[in-house]
């Protein structure tokens, strides 16, 4: 194999795979991209499977995309350089049950009691280290 390594292109949704462990350095590009039927079939197949096995909006002010836009703009503020602790902490007792769900799964705590508990500590250096990771993860 020559220095570049591998290349595997599939269309994940007819090729059966597995991504296994490497134990080494890799890098990963994920492309998704629908035509108009696929996009049409995944809109029907989540209306009858229900919104447990896909989140397609249909109507803006759902629920679900009022935490979703709220969730997108809270990670935005997170990112913000000029954003203090008490920023965060402030703006996080104004948001949605479900918005805070979706930022705790995007950063990776175990439960969004869990990411609040971690708000609620955070100090200037936590901040620098939360919104480093958040760029590392490529947010």
């Amino acid at each position: 194999m020559g220095s570049g390594g591998r290349l595997a292109m599939f269309f994940s949704d007819t090729i059966p795979h597995e991504v296994l462990p490497a134990y080494a350095q890799r890098h990963a590009v994920t492309l998704w991209f629908y035509d108009a039927t696929e996009r049409s079939r995944a809109v029907k197949t989540g209306q009858v499977q229900g919104q447990a096995h896909f989140h397609t909006p249909q109507v803006l002010g759902s629920q679900q995309d009022n935490a979703d836009v709220q969730a997108q703009a809270f990670i935005k503020d997170i990112l913000t350089e000029n954003r203090k602790p008490s920023d965060i902490q402030q703006r996080i007792q104004r948001m949605h049950p479900g918005a805070i769900e979706v930022v705790a799964s995007i950063t990776g705590a175990s439960s969004a009691e869990s990411f609040l508990d971690g708000i609620r500590s955070l100090t200037p250096q936590s901040l620098s280290q939360l919104r480093t990771s958040l760029i590392d993860m490529g947010i």
